[in-house]
């Protein structure tokens, strides 16, 4: 199993901004046995020998074109922040469903919660995902907890394998609610979202 983790998730709240959501995942799954040498048989009235069979199966996923986030400057009023990424998903070895799971930094509560943090104080955010471009049907992802049933289409397969090109064909979401803003102590906030896709 193979997992290269996204970089950082970075938000400077009341000063100079920059939430950043930046990174590229990849998924493998492979699945083997070790063989062990086969048995002979011997001679007598019956002869019975074992063999060992093996198989190693490739089910490869990667995640790309995440981009940089940058929310701005935000001051009492400016109400909730939302930012959203098409980006692509695709399966190099075959088609069908996917599941995604989001984590954030954690609090003292649940290690996988998406929180942004200045040092002392802690901001909330919320994680949104859509198996196709655009944010219409968009599901509300829950930390440390894997998604199922996402779609990833047969002709997306074929052109990111023989092509070589991973078009768009899902979103990322990020929220930072109002209530979290306007609550939280002013300073530069950043964390660490790591979204991680697996074959079903």
């Amino acid at each position: 199993m193979i997992i290269t983790k996204i970089k950082s998730l970075r938000v400077n709240f009341k000063t100079s901004s920059n939430l950043l959501i930046t990174g590229l995942f990849v998924f493998s799954l492979l699945a083997f046995s070790t063989l062990q040498a086969a048995s002979q048989g011997s001679a007598g009235a019956t002869s019975s020998g074992t063999v060992e069979i093996g198989i190693a199966v490739n089910r490869s996923i990667i995640i790309q074109g995440l981009r940089d986030f940058n929310f701005g400057l935000w001051r009492n009023g400016d109400g909730t922040l939302i930012d959203n990424d098409d980006v692509c998903v695709a399966k190099t070895s075959n088609f069908g469903n996917y599941g995604v799971r989001a984590a954030g930094d954690g609090d003292g509560f649940d290690p996988s919660a998406f929180t942004l943090s200045n040092g002392f104080d802690q901001i909330n955010y919320n994680v949104y995902w859509n198996d196709q471009t655009g944010t219409a049907g968009t599901q509300q992802l829950t930390p440390g907890l894997i998604q199922h049933g996402q779609v990833e289409t047969a002709f997306h397969v074929i052109i990111a394998v023989i092509f070589g090109v991973c078009a768009n064909n899902a979103n990322v979401q990020i929220e930072i609610p109002d209530t979290e803003l306007a609550s939280a102590v002013g300073g530069a906030y950043s964390g660490t979202l790591t979204l991680l896709v697996i074959p079903d």
